[in-house]
Parts: structure tokens; sequence; C-alpha cells
């Protein structure tokens, strides 16, 4: 009973207690990882990253667990450092089940879309990584800004700006960046946004 007291107020908190949380939780997924010696594709998919056969044959919660892993440090710093940049600043009291909805939702969606459009073009891969989800928060946060009464500003871009810069930094050495997912995570992020601004009683946003 104290413990669901404390985390209900914990919750209730202005600062971002669920951006620190799963930042929290990927850097433990990784450490784990590191000791087992699994930081490579291989061990990604065995830890659970996406692979088509495997989430058509049934084990769709991999489009789940591999929002949680990653290739390499560099891989896990680009994307914890991008979505603390979003994360702060999307994660809002009152409207942390948005948030959530958000941010899961781009990432298996994005997940998805990106192992099935592989597919179709004959380029099956292991993909995992949380890019999908902070595209997501980004999409979010830009739609909501639709229903700011405070209206539109430059500033209020900043930091999306700035987790979006460092997304496409971290994987521009990369050919095996996941772009798709990265598009399909942004759109859904829009749309989850925009139903929020319509159905959900929205409150300003205001200066970052």
């Amino acid at each position: 009973m104290l413990l669901m007291q404390r985390l209900k107020r914990l919750l209730r908190s202005s600062g971002p207690v669920l951006t620190v949380a799963i930042i929290a939780v990927n850097v433990i997924v990784f450490l784990i990882m590191a000791v087992s010696d699994n930081t490579d594709v291989y061990g990604a998919y065995r830890f659970g990253a996406i692979w088509y056969d495997d989430v058509t044959g049934g084990e769709w919660w991999r489009l789940l667990t591999a929002c949680f892993l990653h290739f390499g440090f560099l891989h896990l710093a680009g994307n914890m450092f991008s979505l603390f940049a979003v994360g702060s600043v999307t994660e809002k009291n009152g409207r942390r089940i948005i948030w959530l909805i958000a941010y899961f939702a781009g990432g298996v969606g994005g997940g998805l879309v990106s192992m099935l459009a592989g597919h179709a073009q004959g380029a099956d891969a292991v993909s995992a990584g949380a890019s999908g989800c902070i595209c997501s928060l980004v999409g979010l946060y830009i739609a909501e800004l639709v229903f700011d009464r405070g209206g539109f500003s430059f500033d209020k871009l900043v930091r999306p700006l700035i987790a979006v810069a460092i997304l496409l930094f971290s994987g521009s050495g990369d050919p095996q960046t996941d772009l798709t997912a990265h598009a399909a995570g942004l759109i859904i992020g829009a749309i989850t946004g925009l139903a929020a601004g319509l159905f959900v009683p929205h409150r300003r946003y205001g200066g970052i």
C-alpha cells in the first residue's frame, strides 16, 4: 500500500520520471547484454530483437522487447541522449498515459512497418533500438503544438530538433540505420498527438 502511494506521488511529480525510468531500463538491459558479451547483432537477436520469420511465426513480443535493445554503446548513447532531449519536454504531469501510448506505439509500430517493408524488398534484417519510440515523441510534440494556446514559436522546437539531429548524426555512418522505423514512428506519434488534442483536455506547453 505504501509502495503504491509513493508510486502515485512520483507519477504526479512535474519531472520527467518516465523518461528517466525508461533510460534506466535501457541502460540496465545494455549492461546485462555487455556482461554476457551480447552487444552485437546476434546477441541482440538472442535477447529479443526483431526478425521477420520469428515475429510472423508467433513471437510478436519481439516488437516490444526490441525497443529496449541496442547494437553497441554508440547506438545506446545516441538514442538515450535523444530520448532525454525530447522526453523531458514531452512528458507532462496529467498526460503521461498519452506519452506512454505514443512511445510504445511508435516503437512497436515503427518496428513492424520497417520489418514488413524490408521483407517486401527482400532485405530482411535483425532490427532493434528505441529510435522509433523517440521519433514518435517528436511527432507527438509537434502535433500537440497545434492545440497549444500559447501559439507556435521556434523555441518550442529546439529540443525535439536536437533529438532528431542526434538520431541522424549517430546513425549517419551506419548503413543499417532504420529510416523507415524513424518515419513510421514520427507519423504514429503525430497521429497520437492529434487524437489527444481532439479528445483529451489539453494543458498549455509553454516555452522550453
